[in-house]
């Protein structure tokens, strides 16, 4: 049976030979050359082939017996191997999210035979504009209507009240000056102090150094002194030679019924010859006689008060 399928086979040979000289055009050697193609994305899938055996009749056995047989023919099978290649696609997202200060990554998210990377990018974005602070020169000062003409009393104090223009300046810088620091003193603050009867200008000055220039306004101080219109004194009358005693003043009064601010007194006596006295009140006999002891305030008012002693052996 082997022997005639063998002898078919070489049968054939002749037949395919001529068959495909037939087919091919006279020419160029290389234009029989065929030409062959290759994909490699190309899928060849081999269709199973389909063998059926049938016997030689003995005729055919015969005529095939009679053709030489130069050698054994070799029949190789090549089995092809099918190849199915996968593509794979690789999508990529981009994705912007804005976040304040912080970075956001969201997972890769994978299917079956197609594998998509979301990538996120993050952006930072500063909320709001860079804020700017508007700056207010000084266009202007006054006082008070109240702080611009003041009177005190010797002794007292106040603080003088003004007005920036705008009230909303950026720079508030005053400085304050006196004309008259004898009269009334001013602090840093506005803080006046009468010091002396008279009268003295305070003088306010700004100072912004982004101003057109430094604006300044005036107010009148007018210190008064509330003098002593009365007092009592209190001391002997009458003494001998070589006795002393302390003479006082009480009770002092002041103009429009107010306190006075200087209650110093200084003594004196009109007869030195019959009692003298010190600075403190003490009156001391000397000799015989009378005189008088005077208590005068010191204050502009020169307010006095005597009183009569008699001094004996």
């Amino acid at each position: 049976m082997k022997r005639t399928i063998r002898l078919a086979a070489l049968a054939m040979i002749p037949i395919v030979a001529a068959a495909l000289l037939a087919g091919c055009k006279k020419g160029d050697p290389e234009e029989l050359t065929p030409t062959i193609y290759w994909d490699p994305w190309e899928t060849t899938t081999q269709e199973p082939e389909t063998s059926t055996e049938e016997e030689s009749t003995s005729e055919e056995v015969t005529e095939l017996e009679t053709e030489p047989v130069a050698a054994t023919a070799r029949t190789t099978t090549t089995t092809r191997r099918t190849t199915t290649t996968t593509r794979r696609t690789t999508t990529t997202t981009r994705t912007t999210t804005t976040t304040q200060g912080a970075y956001t990554t969201i997972p890769d998210n994978t299917a079956k035979g197609t594998t998509t990377k979301a990538t996120t990018k993050a952006t930072t974005t500063t909320v709001g504009a860079p804020t700017t602070t508007a700056y207010y020169k000084v266009t202007g000062v006054s006082f008070a209507v109240s702080s611009k003409n003041v009177t005190l009393d010797k002794g007292g104090a106040r603080t003088l009240s003004y007005v920036l223009t705008p009230a909303n300046a950026t720079n508030k810088t005053v400085a304050f000056s006196t004309s008259n620091s004898s009269v009334a003193t001013v602090s840093p603050t506005g803080v006046v102090t009468a010091v002396g009867a008279g009268t003295a200008i305070i003088t306010i000055t700004t100072l912004d150094p982004q101003a057109d220039s430094n604006f300044t306004a005036t107010a009148n101080v007018t210190v008064t002194e509330v003098t002593v219109t009365g007092f009592d004194l209190y001391g002997s009358g009458i003494m001998t030679r070589g006795e002393s005693a302390v003479f006082t003043v009480k009770n002092f009064r002041g103009t429009g019924g107010k306190t006075p601010s200087n209650t110093a007194v200084e003594w004196s006596t009109n007869d030195s010859g019959v009692a003298s006295v010190d600075q403190n009140g003490r009156v001391t006999g000397v000799g015989p006689g009378t005189c008088v002891i005077t208590a005068t305030a010191k204050d502009s008012g020169r307010y006095s008060k005597g009183v009569q002693v008699i001094v004996t052996n």
